[in-house]
């Protein structure tokens, strides 16, 4: 029994001692070569140093895309063929006159930033004396009107302008055909009363965007629920126009949307935003592509729960963090083993992106109070072992290259039997990365694209 105790004794010796082996790596771990005295716990935490991060604000492209047969079967439908119609017009010695005038077909297309609608006019004209008719004509006319694709403030088309041309005129042949009368004026004016009604029933036919538009807005000031507790804070903050345009088959009118968009891997409570739709703004500066800093919001027990666990070189010593508690707010404390062992606590100002692009890392971190001499007591460097721990991993739950295949799915997701959404993305890239109120970690990534909707 003697013997089995001194066999214990010397293992023990061997495997503290300065010439242990690290088991199965084949080089030498000095277990506890740096080994930092005990402390107090400690009193409070450093002053930080950068301001809280703020992700930049983005702005969401959307183009909405109208075609003109739509608007054309909607015309077809609701507009009457019959334009005007007299049975009793007095045209002096030649009578009276009577006439129909029926239009054709819509054809609408869009030029610049105006839709056009067109149509022509046929009219039926019939000079008329003692009960009978002597004469006829057929004049007619082309029906043109602009409807500007500018919207206005209140989400709105502005009033159409209707203007009706004579292309072919009409005389009557009176007394025998001694005489001849023109009744082009008179034809004319009969139809140019009747432009006001025209305008008003095209203006309603012309779609209101204002309910569709308020509701998308105040969805969008509610937390969008992803699978896995996941989700998405759009937060907006205002909207405006860009240059309105198209081609011969389609309209479009241009959305910038600013917001600060976030994606929490934790849901938590929607942010304080108004839901009130605020004006359309003009901006014919909108590119066609945006600019979307989406931040992924990690909790703050991420960095404690990512470097516990990990290995980590601070300089010249190798340590194992045994356990990680705490958040970068009040302050992240390790517990080390093998060559660098104890306990330190550290504080973080920021955070930044690794170069792989799938996870962050803590930066310009500092020690809190006494932990600097604990350190250098313990032959240590402190600047080596902060720099050590800015070096561990953070993995960020969705990476920029997720987001970019994610974003033209989850809008997809979006269709409805009134609209087709869709979503292109040129480019995914991280951008930057923080630290946000009790210890929240953001990533950012930069997302160019844009959001297509087009109706059905």
């Amino acid at each position: 029994m003697r013997r089995v105790r001194i066999a214990v004794a010397l293992l023990l010796v061997t495997a503290c001692g300065p010439g242990a082996k690290n088991g199965g790596q084949g080089g030498e771990l000095r277990v506890c070569a740096a080994k930092l005295a005990d402390r107090a716990p400690p009193i409070g935490a450093p002053a930080l140093v950068d301001p809280p991060f703020v992700a930049p604000t983005s702005t969401v492209v959307v183009h909405a895309q109208i075609p003109v047969a739509i608007v054309q079967r909607a015309l077809e439908s609701k507009v009457p063929h019959r334009v005007a119609e007299e049975k009793d017009h007095d045209i002096g010695v030649a009578g009276r006159l009577e006439y129909t005038a029926d239009r054709g077909p819509f054809r609408v297309s869009v030029k610049g930033d105006a839709l056009v609608v067109a149509t022509t006019v046929d009219i039926q004209a019939r000079a008329c004396a003692k009960g009978s008719c002597y004469a006829s004509c057929e004049p007619r006319a082309e029906v043109t009107s602009q409807v500007p694709l500018r919207l206005g403030a209140d989400y709105k088309f502005r009033n159409p302008a209707v203007g009706i041309q004579l292309v072919r005129g009409c005389q009557v042949k009176a007394l025998g055909g001694f005489a001849t009368i023109d009744v082009t004026p008179q034809i004319d004016s009969a139809l140019q009363a009747t432009r006001p009604r025209l305008e008003q029933e095209i203006r309603s036919q012309l779609p209101d965007l204002r309910p569709e538009v308020d509701r998308m807005w105040k969805d969008l000031t509610q937390a969008k629920q992803l699978p896995l507790g996941a989700c998405i804070h759009v937060m907006p903050e205002h909207l405006v126009q860009g240059k309105p345009g198209g081609d011969a088959n389609t309209a479009e009118l241009s959305f910038g949307l600013t917001a600060h968009p976030e994606l929490e891997t934790h849901c938590g409570p929607n942010p304080p935003h108004t839901p009130v739709l605020p004006p359309l703004r003009d901006d014919d500066t909108l590119p066609r592509e945006g600019s979307v800093y989406l931040a992924v919001v990690m909790p703050k027990e991420a960095p404690a729960a990512s470097m516990e666990g990990g290995d980590v070189d601070l300089g010249g010593f190798k340590a194992h963090v045994a356990h990680a508690q705490g958040n970068t707010a009040q302050g992240l404390t390790f517990t080390l083993t093998q060559e660098a062992c104890g306990s330190l606590t550290v504080q973080a100002n920021t955070a930044a992106w690794s170069q792989d692009g799938k996870s962050v890392h803590l930066a310009h971190t500092v020690l809190f109070d006494g932990d600097a001499a604990r350190i250098t007591a313990a032959q240590g460097n402190p600047d080596a072992w902060l720099k050590g721990f800015e070096s561990m991993p953070i993995p960020v739950p969705i990476s920029a290259t997720d987001l970019g295949s994610m974003i033209p799915d989850m809008a997809k997701g979006e269709s409805s039997n009134q609209v087709d959404v869709s979503a292109t993305i040129s480019s995914s890239a991280p951008d930057s990365a923080g630290l946000r109120g009790k210890g929240d970690v953001l990533a950012v990534t930069l997302l160019k694209g844009a959001v297509n909707l087009r109706a059905k």
